[in-house]
């Protein structure tokens, strides 16, 4: 699926439990997901674990 290529999505709290569900299903949807949170480790940690859908994160 694809109806969100082209677009950029930003999940703040996204390292892990909803959050991180919303950003996987986004970017299984085709956007670029950014993922933010509280904890730079955790944001991290989400977004390694899933180097497979397009995820970046910042500390």
């Amino acid at each position: 699926m694809d109806r969100m290529s082209n677009k950029v999505a930003l999940v703040v709290g996204g390292a892990k439990g909803i959050g991180l569900a919303i950003a996987e299903r986004l970017s299984a949807e085709g956007a670029n997901v950014f993922i933010t949170s509280r904890r730079g480790e955790d944001a991290e940690k989400g977004g390694q674990s899933h180097r497979q859908w397009r995820c970046r994160y910042y500390r």
